[in-house]
């Protein structure tokens, strides 16, 4: 999508050029005409503190005058009639069990492998969370990131030692987790 004048593209490549934002999902309309709700992710693409939240809202749509409220005025980069709340993701916390099987020549797998583990676990969900401000591709504004089942365990088999794994829980199930931002955007100013 082509950059113009306060559309979706405009609004990601503005907050994009702000220093210490990672990421960021655009809902327009989100509360109704001439309201824009953009929620971004830090430069570690965790949540953002409340500082840079605050840049990022100074700089796109600063706030009434003594108040809470976005300026519609066009104070900021936003486009004059546009009212934008900057908000940032929620962080979901996973709790992954597995089991592992390994070569038979492996005696002592304990805790020799666990941090290799781990680590090729975290490099997945890095890629996934690297994708949390791509769009699914529709004429509805959505987005979703997924953790799969099967990804972690294709991350895990990377282990030249490790034949096998079976039984993941994400979260005590056997399923995939798709994770989608709320509206309601809890660390927004209205």
């Amino acid at each position: 999508m082509a950059s113009f004048g306060g559309n979706i593209a405009s609004y990601r490549n503005a907050i994009l050029a702000i220093d210490g934002v990672g990421e960021v999902q655009v809902y327009p309309a989100w509360k109704g005409g001439g309201t824009v709700l953009c929620s971004i992710l830090d430069g570690n693409l965790r949540p953002a503190g409340e500082e840079l939240i605050h840049a990022v809202q100074e700089t796109i749509c600063p706030l009434e005058e003594g108040g809470a409220v976005p300026s519609a005025s066009g104070y900021g980069l936003a486009p004059i009639g546009a009212a934008v709340t900057i908000g940032t993701g929620t962080e979901l916390e996973l709790d992954i069990s597995l089991k592992v099987q390994f070569l038979n020549t492996v005696s002592d797998v304990g805790f020799a492998y666990k941090s290799q583990i781990e680590k090729k676990i975290q490099e997945y969900l890095q890629s996934v969370r690297q994708s949390w401000g791509t769009m699914v591709k529709s004429q509805k504004i959505e987005y979703a990131v997924t953790v799969y089942i099967s990804r972690i365990i294709y991350a895990i088999l990377d282990i030249p030692e490790v034949v096998n794994v079976t039984e993941v829980l994400i979260n005590g199930a056997a399923t995939d987790v798709v994770c989608k931002e709320d509206f309601r955007c809890s660390r927004c100013r209205y």
